[in-house]
């Protein structure tokens, strides 16, 4: 029996907006909404996260967070 390999599409993260407590992405590529889902959870459960909003329409997450507990390199 041969395997067949499906092939996965590309996926990227622009970062749309950062200042000091908040960063706003975009997920490129296709069903953006199934990369957010699966990213939400993961962000929501580190320390200092205080707000995740996302619109999976376009793919867009704004993360709110604590500059005091959490860096922007820590979220990711």
């Amino acid at each position: 029996m041969v395997g067949v390999v499906s092939p996965r599409p590309e996926r990227e993260v622009e970062i749309l907006h950062v200042v000091p407590g908040r960063l706003r992405l975009r997920v490129l590529g296709e069903e953006p909404g199934t990369v957010l889902k699966a990213v939400t959870p993961q962000l929501r459960k580190q320390v200092g996260v205080r707000e995740i909003r996302t619109n999976e329409q376009i793919g867009s997450l704004l993360v709110t967070f604590d500059t005091n507990q959490l860096s922007l390199a820590q979220l990711f």
